[in-house]
């Protein structure tokens, strides 16, 4: 999925098991859990992250992310 916004933030609903690919994410992209669990992978960071409600992650270096609802969650996804 890829999301094109003139908007700096834009929230999405994820579906349990639903994925979300964020290509080339750099660290000003802050991804907040408003409600659910979600989690996170980062091709340049070896752990995996794991948010709940008001969990914030921010990739700590230019690459893709893979986000996976493990419940049906909220995700504000903010260029700052």
């Amino acid at each position: 999925m890829n999301v094109a916004t003139p908007s700096k933030k834009v929230r999405l609903v994820l579906k349990k098991h639903q994925l979300l690919s964020l290509r080339g994410a750099r660290p000003h992209v802050a991804i907040n859990c408003d409600a659910g669990v979600l989690w996170i992978t980062n091709s340049n960071d070896n752990r995996d992250h794991v948010l709940v409600a008001s969990d914030k992650f921010t990739p700590s270096r230019k690459g893709n992310v893979l986000i996976e609802a493990m419940r049906d969650s909220y995700v504000d996804i903010e260029e700052r």
